[in-house]
C-alpha cells in the first residue's frame, strides 16, 4: 500500500498488524513513471514478521 510519508507508512504498519500477525513499514525512492526504484528501507516491523519474509523484501542487515 503507498502512503505519503514514511510516518504515514508506519501508522499503516502499526494499524495492520492490529488485525493480522504482524507488518511492515518500508521507504522507497525512484522514479514510478520509469519503473526505476532504489531498494527499500526498512522503516519498522509490527508483530511477528518471519526473517524468511524481511530478506526476500529488504537487503541485509536489518
Amino acid at each position: 500500500m503507498a502512503c505519503s510519508s514514511a510516518d504515514d507508512a508506519c501508522r499503516q504498519a502499526a494499524r495492520t498488524a492490529s488485525r493480522c500477525a504482524g507488518a511492515v513499514a518500508l521507504a522507497r525512492s525512484g522514479d514510478p513513471d520509469l519503473d526505476e526504484f532504489d531498494d527499500p528501507v526498512l522503516l519498522e516491523v509490527h508483530g511477528q514478521v518471519p526473517t524468511q519474509i524481511l530478506t526476500q523484501i529488504v537487503p541485509m542487515p536489518f
